[in-house]
């Protein structure tokens, strides 16, 4: 786990707790994603809105834990370790820590310790959802846990509407054959990621391999094809187009 530097707090909403936002770091166990814990927690791979966020089981790892001066809970890492071997808060500190496959929460603080155990609680019953990002009142990005009866309507909405759009771009974008034409072409790279652009055009933001000899940056499909053919804005203008 790396501690949640970037706006780790608790988060609430109608004068009620609505969750955790466990906050970000830049480091790499942060820009590993979820899926890892997604699995453990049973969370659907496919659906929209809120059923793609919910749990559906608690893995036998997560434990609520008492150690010297603060409570909180926490999934086990994947390691074999143990809670004396974390640097946990000082003060009042509310301490944030996550990665791929594991996260904790804990403070000093009677209050916050008291809304940890309501979210905790909330897992028990399989009440809770999880998801990387931010959305509505949970505006920082980061790893959130919340209490789902308590998300409002207008925020699932806007979850099911953002998936419908997402599940068309990923549809979209398999339908250009892209990949397999640059594959084919011997064109490696480390990130093709479409978007929208202007009049629902598709545009892809390309990390290429061989950066001595390619751009990186935002290109549209005709602009890929050229690269196949070693033409185009892609490639460096000190580069032989043959």
């Amino acid at each position: 786990m790396r501690k949640g530097y970037n706006n780790g707090m608790l988060v609430n909403g109608g004068g009620e707790l609505l969750g955790i936002n466990f906050g970000a770091d830049y480091c790499a166990e942060h820009e590993w994603g979820i899926e890892k814990i997604r699995k453990a927690f049973g969370v659907p791979e496919t659906g929209q809105g809120l059923i793609k966020r919910q749990i559906t089981l608690v893995p036998n790892t997560l434990e609520w834990v008492q150690f010297k001066n603060c409570e909180g809970f926490w999934i086990k890492p994947w390691r074999d370790g143990k809670i004396e071997d974390y640097n946990f808060p000082i003060g009042k500190e509310l301490y944030t820590a996550w990665s791929g496959k594991d996260f904790g929460v804990f403070s000093t603080n009677p209050k916050e310790v008291s809304k940890l155990r309501e979210v905790f609680e909330a897992i028990q019953r399989l009440d809770a959802a999880m998801w990387l990002g931010g959305g509505g009142v949970f505006k920082n990005a980061g790893f959130v846990i919340c209490i789902a009866s308590r998300l409002s309507k207008e925020m699932t909405d806007r979850w099911e509407l953002a998936d419908k759009e997402s599940e068309k771009l990923k549809a979209d974008f398999a339908a250009t054959g892209i990949e397999e034409k640059l594959k084919k072409a011997g064109k490696g790279y480390y990130a093709l990621t479409p978007r929208r652009g202007k009049g629902n055009s598709l545009m892809f933001w390309l990390n290429p391999m061989e950066q001595d000899r390619y751009n990186h940056g935002w290109y549209k499909l005709g602009e890929l094809e050229q690269w196949i053919q070693n033409r185009g804005p892609i490639v460096k203008k000190n580069q032989d187009r043959r």
